[in-house]
């Protein structure tokens, strides 16, 4: 049995009764973006659940339930009301995602837009609804259903954007090069699209929690904190065999791999050529992405971690109040507590002009 942090309602089962508060997803006490994709705070849920009504006397947000009447009592003028009103619920960035020259924001109300590179279409989202998750890659976007179906749009090379069979998916990986990574509530794995490399060889992976996919290669977070990883490893992006078993989330760079530990620093492996594997001083993390020629941390305090030897992406080391990072090819883009973004690194297609992507009421 468990007391709700939103609406103080005894629970026994992960999902809230009262107001369908997911336990699990407490981003408070499962701080790891890997493993619980788009998790959010209790506090932050509080606050947006308080936000959503409103006492049409007084204006006030906070009501208690009388069990005897069923009336909504105003905490702040007293007095009862039948239906409390509904307030419009402001858009809001719930996630972001990169690809190779492109920038995604995932929105409240599970609509999706895009901005950069769009050549083949991958910024084409407007239709999509109902999304509880983005990934981006080279060239091609894609969307996990609160159903958990699959849209995709983009690139298709060697079908690995041909998701419309897919089913009971709870994560999603588009990779920087050719295939793309589908986990599975039952903890397995599907894939798309190109297997030169054998980075598609998962047929024996099991209770995985996390997916990331790279240029040529592919990684797996287990249940048990081991990092699985096969492809192309003629840089050593692969040899995460001597990791032990003490990881939370799991990112692919272009041609590294990254892993973040569960006392909040990091490993890397692979091409090193500039710094992007220089890692071990890092602390205090709770997230991490890798792009091509570079590697960030996003720390406990709301600040970033550069590796690199690009001024362009040394500019991110400046930003404050962020909880959400997401890597490109050549940019990095950061979600605000406030829900504004910022982004850093190389803008000749446009990822970078992200203030097209914040709702309105930031612009």
């Amino acid at each position: 049995m468990w007391n709700c942090p939103v609406c103080d309602r005894t629970n026994d089962t992960p999902l809230c009764t009262g107001c369908g508060f997911d336990a699990s997803r407490d981003y408070g006490r499962f701080p790891t973006f890997g493993v619980v994709p788009d998790a959010v705070s209790a506090s932050g849920l509080r606050r947006k659940r308080s936000a959503l009504v409103i006492c049409p006397d007084c204006g006030g947000d906070a009501f208690s339930l009388e069990r005897n009447t069923g009336l909504a009592r105003c905490r702040v003028c007293g007095r009862p009301h039948g239906a409390v009103s509904a307030a419009p619920a402001k858009k809001t960035i719930t996630a972001i995602a990169c690809g190779d020259a492109h920038t995604v924001a995932l929105y409240s109300d599970g609509t999706v837009r895009a901005v950069g590179k769009n050549n083949c279409g991958q910024c084409n989202t407007g239709a999509w609804k109902d999304i509880v998750s983005i990934s981006a890659g080279y060239e091609n976007t894609l969307g996990l259903r609160a159903d958990g179906t699959v849209v995709a749009v983009g690139n298709n090379f060697k079908g690995k954007s041909m998701v419309h069979t897919l089913s009971g998916i709870r994560a999603i990986s588009a990779s920087n090069s050719g295939h793309t990574l589908f986990l599975r509530e039952d903890g397995t794995v599907a894939s798309l699209g190109d297997n030169d490399d054998d980075q598609r060889n998962l047929d024996d992976w099991r209770s995985i929690i996390a997916v990331s996919a790279g240029s040529g290669f592919s990684l797996g977070l287990k249940r048990n904190g081991t990092v699985l990883a096969v492809g192309r490893n003629d840089d050593g992006r692969c040899d995460t065999q001597s990791w032990q078993k003490q990881f939370t989330a799991v990112s692919a760079g272009n041609w590294h791999a990254l892993a973040l530990t569960r006392r909040g620093t990091a490993v890397a492996t692979g091409y090193n050529e500039s710094q992007q594997c220089d890692v071990s001083d890092w602390k205090d993390l709770i997230g991490l992405c890798g792009g091509k020629y570079f590697s960030a941390g996003l720390r406990s305090d709301g600040t970033v971690c550069i590796t690199s030897n690009e001024v362009a992406y040394q500019i991110a080391e400046g930003w404050t109040d962020i909880t959400a990072i997401a890597a490109g090819d050549e940019h990095l883009v950061g979600l605000r507590a406030d829900g504004a973004l910022v982004a850093a690194g190389f803008n000749k297609e446009g990822p970078c002009d992200v203030d097209r992507l914040m709702p309105e009421q930031l612009r």
